[in-house]
Order: structure tokens, then sequence, then C-alpha cells
């Protein structure tokens, strides 16, 4: 019965063995080897890239707000304009 066996790098489970076949494709660790380690920040090169990055996300939400709060100016003016025509008709 298979129970979700331990499939990314690290230590392995407390029942479970470490072999080739609990890794993800493509790594293999043999017995006694420690798993392979992944850093936790980005290397210094992406600094510059992540930046930028965050710079365009961050111009794209204050584009959206700026949207929606033009829109929702829109429909309150719009509805104004009919609720007074409507009281002008009658």
């Amino acid at each position: 019965m298979h129970r979700g066996r331990h499939t990314l790098p690290g230590p392995p489970l407390a029942d479970e063995l470490l072999s080739g076949r609990h890794t993800l494709p493509g790594r293999h660790t043999l017995p006694g080897q420690p798993p392979p380690v992944f850093p936790g920040e980005p290397p210094p090169a992406f600094d510059g890239e992540i930046r930028d990055a965050l710079r365009y996300e961050k111009g794209l939400a204050v584009k959206a707000v700026l949207v929606l709060a033009v829109l929702a100016v829109i429909v309150i003016l719009r509805t104004l304009y009919f609720a007074l025509e409507r009281q002008g008709n009658r």
C-alpha cells in the first residue's frame, strides 16, 4: 500500500529509508550520501532581476487600482445621471 512516500530532497521521514526511488525524478541519492541541498536564497546575480520584476508587479497593481477607481466613478456618475433624469421626467 502506497502511503505518500517522501519524494522531496532532504532527510527521509522517520519510517523511510533514503534511496534513489524516494527522491525527485532524475535525482538519485546513494545510501550514505546526503541528499542534494537547495539554498534558501537566490544567488546575488538575480537580485537586480528580482527587483525589476517586483517593481513591474507593483506598477501593475497600482494600474489595476486606478482602473477600478475610475470604473467606480463612472458607475456612480452614471447612476446619479439616470436618477436625476428620472426625477425630472416625473
